[in-house]
């Protein structure tokens, strides 16, 4: 992640929450905004190198198919600051790509984004190479 950013916004659900930790561990301290989405609260971890209250934590409940819904909404609802920020997205593929071109969409350009789709809803053994990069002819 760039370190001259205003602000940071990080997202991830419970297959990326050690990445999430590395990445808070390594950015510099400006604003941080931390959207984590878990089954419940029993699957709630402390990340490290952040204020516990920049950390919304989103139950989606045990249906697999809602997977990623709720950090979408927090997308939608999510209003961008002035300045500089850049985004860092690791959750499931579908739901990181409808993120990301969202974004795309409200204008923030594709090298303000690191996007990880680390697992696929419906497959096995999906590779964690899914960057959505694919989606970046408006970014």
């Amino acid at each position: 992640m760039p370190q001259d950013g205003d602000w940071y916004v990080l997202a991830a659900d419970e297959t990326s929450i050690p990445a999430a930790g590395q990445v808070l561990a390594a950015l510099p301290k400006p604003p941080h905004t931390v959207f984590v989405e878990v089954a419940g609260p029993v699957d709630e971890r402390p990340l490290p190198a952040v204020d516990a209250s920049s950390v919304t934590w989103f139950h989606r409940g045990d249906d697999p198919s809602k997977a990623g819904s709720r950090l979408e909404e927090a997308f939608r609802a999510f209003e961008l600051p002035e300045g500089r920020g850049y985004f860092w997205i690791a959750c499931e593929s579908g739901a990181m790509r409808r993120i990301r071109a969202h974004l795309l969409e409200r204008g923030v350009t594709a090298d303000r984004m690191v996007t990880r789709g680390y697992w696929k809803l419906g497959a096995s053994n999906h590779p964690d190479g899914d960057y959505g990069q694919d989606m970046t002819a408006r970014g």
